[in-house]
Parts: structure tokens; sequence; C-alpha cells
């Protein structure tokens, strides 16, 4: 750069600095990136309490005394009883030969077996209210933004899963007796719109409230 050009370019830059503009151009572009960095470090520090807070809910389910897995895998063991009870109900059934539709079969008759099952026993209704309270305190978490999504559908989204199939029947029955659907609706919108599970005859053991949410999604979608 020739002497000439330097000083050309020195004058300009003195000049703008000498501007009485500048002071307030300068302020406005500091706080502008000032929210901006704080935006940023904000949405990093939320993301990461609510990662602790879905890490910290895992953890109380999997080690609290009683634990919520505990509650659960009993219930998971009863549901899978019923299922061999009702086998036993349909002359010549043959798991090797069964297909969808049998055991559609077979879940048409255990469903009733599970209901049963534990409403007539004080210690599976304990162990249903202690995993029920567990996953509605989890979706409350989630659906607030105390807790991180993601880091809870991966550490839990099973769980919920295999809770709400051992348990449906019963729930869905509870929810119709005071007159709402509210358990089994915070289950299904969890289970399908954050954790994905939406294949009916894969995933589920009760069908109809899954089958009718996605419905009622698809519906709500294609009029938007």
């Amino acid at each position: 750069m020739s002497t000439k050009m330097l000083r050309k370019l020195r004058a300009r830059v003195a000049a703008f600095f000498s501007n009485a503009a500048y002071a307030t151009w300068a302020q406005t572009a500091l706080v502008v990136i000032s929210i901006f960095v704080a935006v940023i470090a904000l949405r990093h520090t939320d993301r990461a309490i609510g990662v602790t807070n879905s890490t910290l809910l895992a953890q109380r389910y999997f080690l609290d005394h009683p634990s919520g897995v505990q509650a659960s895998l009993v219930l998971r063991t009863r549901q899978y009883e019923m299922v061999q009870e009702a086998k036993k109900k349909i002359p010549n059934y043959d798991d090797k030969k069964a297909s969808q539709a049998g055991w559609e079969d077979v879940f048409v008759i255990a469903r009733p077996l599970v209901t049963a099952r534990i409403k007539d026993d004080p210690e599976l209704r304990d162990d249903y209210v202690t995993g029920r309270n567990f996953f509605t305190s989890l979706f409350v978490c989630v659906d607030s933004g105390a807790c991180d999504r993601d880091t809870a559908v991966e550490m839990l989204g099973e769980e919920a899963l295999g809770f709400y199939s051992a348990t449906c029947p019963y729930m869905e029955r509870t929810d119709s007796g005071f007159g709402g659907d509210q358990d089994s609706q915070n289950f299904v919108s969890f289970l399908v719109d954050y954790a994905h599970f939406r294949d009916l005859r894969q995933n589920y053991f009760c069908r109809t409230k899954v089958e009718e949410y996605l419905k009622t999604n698809a519906a709500s979608a294609a009029a938007r």
C-alpha cells in the first residue's frame, strides 16, 4: 500500500471515530451482541439443566427403594402370565403357527385378565400407582421444558412403553371410572409424539387409544 493510500485510510478511520454518532452506534452494536451471546449461553445452560433433570429422574426410577423399575417389572411379569393364561383358553393354540391376527385373539382375552389381576391385588395396585406417579412426573417435567426430552426418551422411553403395555387395560378402566382419559392420553402422547413408537402391532398390547390418537393427529395435520 502506498503512503498516499495509507494516509487516506487513516483519515477515513479518524473521521469515523470522531463522528458523534459513533458512540450511539457502538453502544447499540454492543447491546445487540451482548443479548445474542446471553441468549446462546442461556440456551446452553437450559439444555444442560434439562439433561441433568432427566438424568436425575432416570436415576430415581432405577435406584429408588421402592424403585419404579421394580414396580414395572412386577406388572410386566403379571401381564406375561395373563397372556399365557389367555393362550390356554384358545383351543389348539400353537405359538409357532400364530399369526398377527392370532396374537390379537390372545390379547383380546388377556386384557380383561390383566385388568382383573391388578384390580384384585392390592400390591399390584400399589405398584401401578408407583409407576403411574413416576411417569406422570416425567411427562410434566418434559412438557414444561424442565427436563430434556431427548435424554428422557433415550433413558426412559422403553420403560414407559413397557409400563403402559403392562397396565393399559387397567389404566383405561381407571380413566373411564373417573370420567376422563388423562393417564392413557399422557402415555400415548409421550410414546407417539416424543418416543415415536407408532407401530401398533409391534409396540402395543392395547391399541385402541393409540390408534385413535394417530387418526386424530393425522386428521388435524390434514386440516391445517
